[in-house]
């Protein structure tokens, strides 16, 4: 038989074995929990992440279609309006001609003694053009070219903030 005191320091050792292996065995699982517990929760935020990236993935298709829809409404848009601008300038050019051109007072021409009219008295025209003087033909194609210009840089400014607004870029959203 074994002497008490050994019986009792075996005893003593046998149970801090036992409790470091409870320990140990607890401690082991209950890391594998924390793991499992851990893995479980990255992966629901893994599958909201996904799903927030799909309704995102929808949501620009959207907003691209819509930018395209707007972008070929404007573009036709603005086409159609220089087109009406530019038969409004054709039509003035036109009226302009058949009424003597373009005309400046002929006082403000240095040389210019006579101020009878330049046009030929074909039935009432006298009267709106005496007085005056036609300016030369490269001046009146020079400013009806810039007349042309002008409209052009102004249907520019109003597509683009016509674009703006039909975007929602400012304003209330269409």
């Amino acid at each position: 038989m074994i002497p008490t005191p050994y019986m009792l320091l075996a005893r003593i050792l046998f149970y801090l074995a036992l409790v470091a292996g409870v320990f140990g065995y607890g401690h082991h699982m209950g890391a594998k929990s924390v793991q499992a517990d851990w893995d479980i929760v990255k992966a629901k935020e893994l599958q909201q992440a996904n799903e927030i990236l799909i309704a995102n993935e929808a949501r620009i298709t959207k907003l691209q279609q819509d930018q395209q829809a707007v972008n070929l409404k404007v573009s036709t848009d603005h086409a159609n309006q220089l087109s009406q601008i530019a038969a409004e300038r054709d039509a003035a050019i036109a009226y302009s001609k058949s009424h003597g051109g373009l005309r400046i007072p002929a006082s403000v021409c240095s040389g210019q003694t006579t101020t009878r009219s330049e046009t030929a008295s074909n039935g009432g025209h006298d009267g709106e053009t005496a007085g005056t003087v036609e300016l030369p033909q490269s001046y009146q194609d020079a400013l009806w070219a810039e007349s042309a210009r002008a409209d052009a840089v102004v249907e520019q400014a109003r597509t683009l903030q016509q674009w703006i607004i039909d975007n929602g870029f400012y304003g209330p959203s269409p």
